[in-house]
């Protein structure tokens, strides 16, 4: 198992965003996670990736504790994700914003980048090729050298799969890929997906989308106020009464939430 949460927890003040969760994803295999707005998805996913401590719980990645790790570190490690809004810096290239994801499989720093030792050349020319072939990958390699303003918006969520796939991940979080998508793109955007698939690489995926999740997912895991409330095969999540009520919002009017 590449990469198992034991029991995770995130609260934020009075505010029980994460109680709990486990969830395990194995490698070549894809696993989505879904749940209704507010539902702690993305915390969850900062929990993994290290942008917020736990609470309580555990995280093992390739049978090393990465709970207490920084962020950077647990990158380095090979976990790798995209955000829900498109995070591209409009004054860089397209070639330029992906190569920013692979920053920390570099070692050059300020002084030996202007030093221009021939390691930092070698390194140089290694994450343009990375780089480069990560856009080709999503179909984006005659754009390498177009300022990133140019890009449609299903472009824009295309350069963020590129930069987060350059790096080379183990384990690959893809926060809300398809959120902004007509149906065209979101098919090719699955079919890039299921092409990332690796014997060596997981996949977790957060959507709104069912029919995006439901159509490209081994596994699906639910959230619900921060809890697990189902987790199996797409068919048996959609015949779970409990998900039926979390997303129809039979509990949310009981609470006295407006679904």
């Amino acid at each position: 198992m590449l990469l198992r949460v034991e029991g995770i927890s995130k609260h934020f003040g009075g505010l029980k965003a994460v109680q709990k969760v486990s969830l395990e994803a194995e490698v070549g295999g894809i696993v989505g996670l879904i749940g209704p707005n507010g539902a702690g998805k993305s915390t969850f996913f900062n929990l993994i990736a290290g942008f917020y401590p736990a609470d309580e719980g555990e995280i093992l990645f390739d049978g090393r504790a990465i709970t207490r790790l920084p962020m950077h570190t647990r990158a380095r490690l090979g976990i790798s994700r995209t955000f829900q809004l498109v995070r591209l810096l409009r004054e860089m290239t397209v070639l330029d914003n992906v190569m920013l994801g692979l920053h920390t499989r570099t070692r050059a720093g300020f002084l030996s980048s202007m030093l221009r030792f021939p390691w930092v050349r070698q390194e140089d020319e290694w994450t343009r090729r990375q780089a480069l072939e990560a856009l080709a990958f999503v179909g984006l390699g005659s754009l390498a050298e177009a300022p990133s303003t140019v890009l449609s918006f299903g472009q824009q969520r295309l350069v963020e799969v590129a930069r987060a796939l350059a790096g080379d991940p183990k384990l690959l979080l893809l926060d809300e890929p398809a959120a902004g998508l007509n149906h065209t793109e979101a098919g090719v955007l699955a079919e890039i997906i299921r092409k990332s698939r690796r014997a060596d690489r997981a996949i977790i995926v957060i959507e709104h989308n069912m029919h995006f999740v439901m159509n490209l997912c081994d596994r699906v895991a639910v959230l619900d106020y921060g809890q697990k409330i189902a987790d199996g095969t797409p068919i048996e999540v959609q015949r779970d009464e409990k998900v039926i009520a979390a997303y129809l919002g039979t509990h949310r009017q009981q609470k006295g939430v407006t679904p």
